[in-house]
């Protein structure tokens, strides 16, 4: 699943074009990126699987954490800008999210080639050959936005297209409100469609053209029908950030428990209403306290994004290599649940720490993490 990213098309630190110059940093929203990254690691590796209700309520929680990241990544991209900066393709805003766009690319690209060796591995586990490992490569990149236990990058891929999706309607002049209906459509779509692949009566009108779509897209976690609504959700707060910043702290705790239990009680799934009210009241908590004479924790925000893009090459490790597994299914093999949550998140969060020094003196190493 994916990624929190978080990922830094973000700039905690921005520079409204219609307001002061002043950098404005948000300290609770770094700690809360490095949550919700703990998180992630959490639902790739299921520690509380055996235990049903303690499961079930980390269910209702996890959740929210990339939609967290997709409505973190959009405000702080279009803090400060308004609609009609985007009249002209060459202006600030309109190059601001043309970069945000591509620098997601330009990670997912980046470690889809790290992730390779894993992916490889992967093929050798399933025993594809070399044509139908290349083949399934070619889909999982173009399409889903990830491969063999390299879950959390469609989060990358789906940031860039939801990013893409908003600069076009943007330039094409469609209000900011009217997107954020639109892509709430495509949201409850991608619903739809999850529903029609499970209903094993559906009528063959429906049935084939969801059946060719899951052929091709595999689901709907994806930047056109979960990413966009996220994203333009953030944008909205982004051009709205005063209004949105002042909202009362006990609406928004109350709005935070509703979708929570939401989603614990009734359905735990990021294109539900639940989970949307969960993480954007989360969002809005996160950002409350603010202000150019705050320091931001900058550490804790760069070690969100490491440990969000290496945890589960720490979880391959110790399921193969120090586990022994074999089975292609990651989660199918004979390894401690809350080891592997604790190596993964551990060794992540040792990685990020020699990381963060590294990048310090090497902008190629900035690059590939993008921090």
């Amino acid at each position: 699943m994916g990624a929190a990213a978080m990922i830094h098309s973000e700039r905690d630190e921005t520079a409204p074009l219609h307001e002061s110059s002043t950098k404005v940093n948000y300290p609770d929203l770094d700690t809360a990126k490095l949550l919700m990254a703990f998180l992630v690691v959490e639902i790739h590796t299921r520690p509380l699987e055996a235990l049903d209700i303690p499961e079930r309520i980390v269910e209702g929680i996890d959740v929210v954490a990339v939609p967290f990241f997709f409505i973190a990544s959009a405000f702080l991209c279009f803090r400060g800008l308004s609609e009609a900066d985007f009249s002209d393709s060459s202006s600030c805003a309109s190059i601001r999210v043309r970069k945000t766009a591509y620098k997601l690319l330009e990670l997912y690209l980046i470690w889809t080639v790290l992730y390779l060796p894993i992916t490889i591995f992967g093929d050798l586990l399933y025993g594809k050959d070399l044509l139908h490992g290349l083949l399934a490569f070619v889909r999982q990149t173009l399409f889903v936005g990830e491969n063999f236990c390299s879950w959390p990058l469609w989060y990358l891929l789906a940031g860039f297209v939801a990013f893409a999706l908003m600069y076009c309607c943007l330039r094409s002049g469609v209000a900011l409100k009217r997107v954020v209906g639109l892509s709430f459509l495509f949201l409850l779509a991608g619903y739809f469609i999850m529903v029609v692949a499970e209903w094993s009566d559906a009528p063959r009108a429906i049935a084939i053209p969801v059946g060719i779509y899951e052929k091709l897209f595999v689901n709907t976690r994806n930047g056109l029908f979960e990413g966009f609504f996220y994203v333009a959700l953030g944008a909205f707060f982004g051009t709205k950030h005063e209004r949105f910043e002042a909202m009362p702290f006990v609406y928004l705790l109350i709005g935070l428990i509703f979708g929570v239990v939401g989603c614990i009680f009734i359905n735990a799934n990021a294109h539900l209403p639940f989970c949307a009210c969960a993480g954007t009241c989360l969002f809005l908590l996160s950002i409350k306290r603010c202000g150019p004479d705050l320091l931001p924790h900058v550490g804790m925000r760069n070690a969100s994004t490491i440990i969000y893009l290496v945890h589960m090459m720490f979880a391959v490790v110790f399921v193969y290599g120090i586990c022994g597994g074999v089975n292609p299914d990651i989660h199918a093999n004979n390894a401690d649940r809350l080891l592997l949550y604790f190596f993964s998140l551990g060794g992540s969060a040792l990685l990020s720490a020699v990381v963060i020094q590294l990048s310090k003196k090497s902008p190629l190493t900035k690059r590939i993490f993008g921090i």
